[in-house]
């Protein structure tokens, strides 16, 4: 099949999964739903920290209950990134241009709104709104105010429909806080939204969602301690086989395209249960694939480009000059001939079997990895910790490429 006879591409490496595309993650989205959404939409405020490794895919859990919030419980569904804040003003001005995009997108609601937040919008388009910049800018400062943000949620919030047995409320998502999170300010701000809009009466009904690692949350705690009790944290783990299977049968399926048995296995294996890869893996064997059937040739071709991609997007290339290296291919096939899924990997295990050559430079392998920002020292004597599990799971993608 030609590329330009290709048909949709499922797959999205780098974003967060399509609702038709998110599987698993039952208990967690039930846990979010059940004691953030409803209890929300019956007017209690509640607070969440989804947290999970880069790429595990905390994003699209946040997205997933995000549509449901709105679909099933009638609440105004806001997505904010802070990727690249350093203030208040700016986490206020990137929450305001959501807001209007969300409040735009339903028309009912906008017509309501439109006096107040109709200034913002400089003229629609084909896919969403265009903002008037300078108007958003002036207006943060309010929103950057702790008395300003519930008050600008609770005018909103008068204007939604009330459903049948529940209360008109806010799901908000403030997502990629990585820069932010160790801002003191933030942290404040955050413990200042949370306890006076406890104290008000009536409190405005908002489920207040954050996205990240446990480095981060750790962060937030060191600027504020007292901001460490505000979470229910929600954690996201790997993707099990049987959800990972069902993802790539999923995906295909929308593309009309079939995959082999021994081709999904190899597929599974080699993601590891992390969404990020699995998409990357998937994005590209269906680019390879020319018959619409996705066998092991097809992965054995994806997993070599895949590999590539991935290093070159996520880590660097000085590593993949390095692991290309011939001094350093036995070492890192011996390490991802372990537990893709572990952690850590010994010297002394590893060790076993080499060569006197070999063990030299398994001495340097380390050390250089560590310069590299890939791996660290562990408690223990000549045990060595993966930075993210991402980075484990791409030795074993790379190793395999090698291999293969």
């Amino acid at each position: 099949m030609s590329p330009l006879d290709k048909p949709r591409n499922p797959f999205l490496p780098g974003q967060p999964a399509t609702v038709e595309l998110f599987v698993g993650r039952q208990a967690q989205v039930a846990h979010l739903l059940q004691r953030g959404v409803r209890q929300t939409a019956l007017g209690k405020p509640t607070v969440f920290y989804i947290e999970g490794e880069y790429g595990i895919g905390k994003s699209s859990l946040a997205n997933y209950c995000l549509q449901a919030a709105e679909q099933e419980y009638g609440l105004l569904g806001i997505s904010a990134s802070m990727a690249g804040q350093r203030d208040l003003n700016g986490i206020a001005e990137s929450i305001l241009k959501s807001l209007v995009t969300s409040a735009h997108r339903n028309r009912s609601f906008w017509a309501k709104v439109k006096d107040v937040l109709g200034r913002f919008v400089d003229g629609a388009q084909l896919f969403g709104v265009s903002l008037k910049l300078s108007e958003v800018a002036a207006a943060a400062p309010r929103l950057a105010d702790v008395a300003g943000f519930l008050e600008t949620l609770r005018g909103l919030v008068h204007h939604l429909p009330r459903g049948e047995g529940s209360q008109p409320g806010v799901f908000l998502v403030l997502d990629e806080i990585n820069g932010i999170a160790s801002h003191a300010p933030f942290a404040h701000f955050l413990k200042g939204v949370v306890d006076r809009n406890a104290l008000q009466a009536p409190s405005v009904p908002l489920c207040l969602v954050l996205c990240g690692t446990t480095e981060r949350r750790k962060e937030l705690i060191a600027c504020h301690e007292p901001v460490g009790r505000l979470f229910d944290v929600i954690e996201v783990p790997p993707l099990s086989r049987e959800e990972s299977s069902q993802f790539f049968l999923r995906a295909f399926e929308t593309a009309g395209m079939k995959v082999k048995k021994d081709a999904l296995e190899r597929l599974v294996l080699y993601g590891s249960g992390q969404p990020r890869i699995l998409h990357m893996l998937g994005d590209h064997a269906f680019w390879i694939d020319s018959d619409q059937v996705v066998d092991s040739a097809d992965v054995d071709a994806a997993l070599r480009s895949a590999a590539q991609d991935f290093w070159r997007k996520y880590v660097g290339p000085q590593v993949v000059d390095e692991l290309n290296s011939a001094d350093y291919r036995s070492i890192l096939k011996k390490i991802a001939a372990e537990d893709p899924l572990a952690p850590a990997f010994s010297r002394a295990k590893i060790a076993e079997g080499f060569s006197a050559t070999e063990r030299g430079k398994l001495d340097n392998f380390p050390q250089r990895m560590k310069q590299l920002n890939v791996i660290r020292q562990g408690e223990e004597k000549g045990e060595w910790v993966f930075n993210t599990p991402m980075v484990r799971t791409a030795f074993f993608l790379f190793a395999e490429a090698l291999a293969s």
